[in-house]
């Protein structure tokens, strides 16, 4: 009798692909929607905002980052007295990519951002005070970031931010009376914040 066959080979089995790094993209832009809290009680700073962000040329991942803001109206009161705040916000920091996966990436951010805040007094009619008229303030802070990036499809990042403003030199939002004054804000030199966007390349 003929000798027994050898048994088949198995057939190759293609393994699965390796996914690459998150998609690089050395310029965005998108929308923001970021909160701040001011300490100082419950005072929280919310509004909109835009972001465009660059890499620089090179194989170090270092980047600079564009952001403006608008903080809707705010108002505050210490008993009869009060001030109505409104702001505009606009950031200047330099990024670096601290860990890149396969949809997602980290960047910590630090720079400057300068505030042009409108300050409008106010108080309760029952108090006989003459009101400061509306003034413009400008106040220039520190800022630090840590942005979480996720890919979503092929055209758009998802980007979730927590950072902090640094106020180095205290402002603090006062009413002055003849013989007195009295704070009628006074936010924390660290004040963090939140902020959630999206960018598209």
């Amino acid at each position: 009798s003929a000798p027994p066959l050898p048994p088949a080979a198995p057939a190759p089995v293609a393994a699965p692909p390796v996914p690459g790094p998150a998609r690089q993209h050395r310029l965005r832009f998108g929308p923001r929607y970021e909160l701040v809290w001011l300490g100082d009680g419950r005072h929280v700073e919310d509004g909109p905002g835009a972001v465009l962000g660059a890499l620089l040329p090179g194989s170090v991942p270092v980047g600079l980052e564009l952001a403006g803001y608008y903080r809707r109206p705010l108002k505050v009161a210490k008993g009869p007295v009060g001030a109505r705040l409104q702001s505009l916000a606009l950031d200047l920091l330099v990024s670096f990519e601290t860990w890149r996966g396969a949809r997602a990436r980290l960047r910590l951010a630090a720079g400057v951002e300068a505030d042009l805040v409108r300050m409008s007094p106010f108080a309760s009619p029952s108090e006989d005070v003459q009101l400061a008229p509306s003034q413009w303030l400008k106040l220039a802070l520190g800022r630090v970031a840590l942005t979480y990036a996720h890919d979503v499809g092929t055209f758009m990042d998802l980007e979730l931010t927590l950072g902090a403003q640094l106020d180095a030199g205290g402002t603090r939002f006062v009413f002055q009376r003849s013989s007195s004054s009295s704070d009628v804000l006074s936010p924390w030199p660290v004040r963090p914040l939140l902020s959630l966007g999206a960018t598209v390349p």
